[in-house]
């Protein structure tokens, strides 16, 4: 996990092991992700080992052992920030999705996950908002996407390519 959150980044990150949790359900290592910067110490992420927490939970109180890990966003997000590491602008969606009425919403959802689990990486906007097809064509040339699916009820989906 600390590779993954250090690679690419140039601030210090410390796997703290020596944490003592006052939690009930933690049975073993638990741990914390801390950052260093400017002289400010900013926890990332914890977690640690759990093997009586499922029991409370399990309808026969049946004890599963595991393992799990927090990442704290909201402070992972003010490192990033501060350190000025976060994508100034957002990627193009690849695909923009329009359902022509509201009886076509679940199709529309379905074929966008369709899109979304692809082998490739596929971005996916939608389109729920009832515009007319011409202002649905100029908010994806503005955002640079290049295929939308219209999507009726009853029917096929249309491709159109930008």
């Amino acid at each position: 996990m600390v590779e993954l959150l250090q690679s690419g980044r140039n601030f210090p990150i410390i796997l703290d092991l020596s944490l003592i949790q006052t939690i009930d359900y933690y049975t073993g290592i638990v741990f914390e992700v801390v950052t260093n910067t400017e002289n400010n110490s900013t926890s990332i992420g914890r977690g640690g080992r759990y093997d009586k927490l499922l029991g409370l939970y399990h309808p026969q109180q049946e004890n599963i052992p595991g393992i799990g890990f927090v990442l704290l966003l909201d402070n992972l997000y003010q490192v990033l920030s501060a350190s000025q590491q976060l994508p100034q602008t957002t990627p193009s969606a690849h695909w923009l999705v329009v359902a022509e009425t509201e009886q076509a919403y679940t199709k529309a959802f379905a074929y966008s996950a369709k899109l979304r689990n692809s082998v490739h990486l596929v971005r996916v906007e939608m389109d729920l908002g009832g515009y007319n097809p011409e202002a649905s064509r100029k908010y994806a040339r503005d955002r640079n996407i290049g295929q939308i699916a219209w999507i009726k009820a009853n029917a096929d989906p249309v491709i159109e390519s930008l």
